[in-house]
């Protein structure tokens, strides 16, 4: 996906969204690539979009610039969390410069992520991905399996083959292999694994 040269200069864009920030600014955002292995976050302004973030600030804040597939966001206790194939997570609280970037480094590299559900970012993991993972509620900084946490879950009740993809609503947590759709309901408790309700909606549909 492009934009024209009197957006983002034609960079390759790897998202493009809008945010209501808690301070209730509403805003319009594109992360793009400058070049090879660089990341830039620009804001949209009046015409053009500037540049918020550089790669630059990127390297100072030590989040992983890594773009081997799609970016994936959400938005959880008040910054908007990044998360593509082969990296680690990261979030932004919106501001410029490096100061407003953080490396989830108690995240895994993942697959695919984040969803929120129940307040918190759920993604699968990279190197496990029958096994989902998520932070603890509003604090993408917090839980997964380090710090003493324990939030994941390997999701085999109803089929070994890798997840894909992740959806949420109010009712379940879905999840998606090649070929089956399955969802699991329930409070996201400190039990979670053992008190949620997991279901196949699909066995031979899948994505």
């Amino acid at each position: 996906v492009r934009l024209s040269t009197s957006a983002a200069a034609g960079q390759t864009v790897f998202w493009l969204g809008n945010w209501i920030s808690p301070d209730g600014q509403n805003r319009d955002f594109a992360l793009v690539a400058p070049s090879a292995n660089q990341l830039e976050i620009r804001e949209f302004v009046l015409g053009s979009f500037n540049v918020l973030v550089s790669n630059a600030n990127f390297v100072t804040a030590g989040v992983s610039t890594t773009r081997s597939g799609p970016f994936y966001v959400a938005s959880l206790g008040g910054v908007l969390v990044f998360g593509n194939f082969g990296g680690v997570p990261w979030s932004w609280d919106g501001t410029s410069g490096a100061g407003g970037l953080t490396s989830l480094t108690n995240a895994p590299i993942v697959r695919f992520g984040p969803v929120v559900y129940y307040g918190k970012c759920f993604f699968i993991k990279h190197v496990e991905p029958d096994t989902i993972v998520w932070c603890e509620e509003n604090a993408p900084t917090t839980g997964y399996e380090a710090g003493g946490f324990n939030n994941a879950w390997t999701l085999s009740q109803t089929g070994d083959r890798p997840l894909v993809a992740l959806a949420s609503l109010n009712e379940a947590l879905y999840y998606f292999r090649e070929t089956s759709i399955g969802l699991i309901r329930g409070a996201v408790t400190t039990d979670f694994t053992s008190s949620g309700t997991h279901d196949a909606i699909s066995e031979t549909i899948g994505t």
